[in-house]
């Protein structure tokens, strides 16, 4: 059973937008878009 090419795209397109930032309170989640 393969993934769709639209389910990949989606999941390669959030994972561009997905920054992870390390600072001294923790990690901090940001999304460019």
């Amino acid at each position: 059973m393969n993934p769709s090419e639209d389910t990949v795209n989606r999941i390669l397109n959030y994972s561009k937008a997905l920054s992870v930032m390390n600072t001294k309170i923790g990690k901090v989640d940001n999304f460019l878009n």
